[in-house]
């Protein structure tokens, strides 16, 4: 089992513990670079439910008090392998991690108990 698919491209894996493994060696980074511009950090989507199957993208959602702060963010965030992708819904920011067309994590930023 692996992480991350090319885009474009459907699968659907069994679920697996590395998937578990990564978001929250994802979810620690992310603190350490966000420090009090996340309220929150959590793992979520079918990879962070055990027992089913599920498309093998780690999503994972970043609660920030002021969505737009953490724009301020993108050069750092950038610099550790996270890519600003912009506003791919209203109120919610999505940043990708993986190679040019091959992703492993969605990271989507969303104003904190909205």
């Amino acid at each position: 089992m692996s992480i991350g698919l090319r885009r474009k491209t459907v699968a659907v894996e069994p679920h697996s513990k590395e998937w578990e493994t990564s978001a929250s060696q994802t979810i620690k980074l992310l603190k350490e670079l966000l420090a009090d511009a996340a309220a929150d950090i959590q793992h979520i989507g079918s990879t962070a439910v055990r027992g089913i199957c599920a498309k093998p993208i780690i999503d994972i959602a970043v609660g920030v008090p002021v969505l737009e702060n953490i724009l301020k963010m993108n050069d750092v965030l950038e610099k550790s392998g996270f890519i600003f992708r912009g506003q791919d819904l209203p109120e919610q920011y999505l940043y990708v991690c993986g190679e040019y067309d091959f992703r492993t994590h969605h990271i989507h930023a969303v104003k904190y108990a909205s």
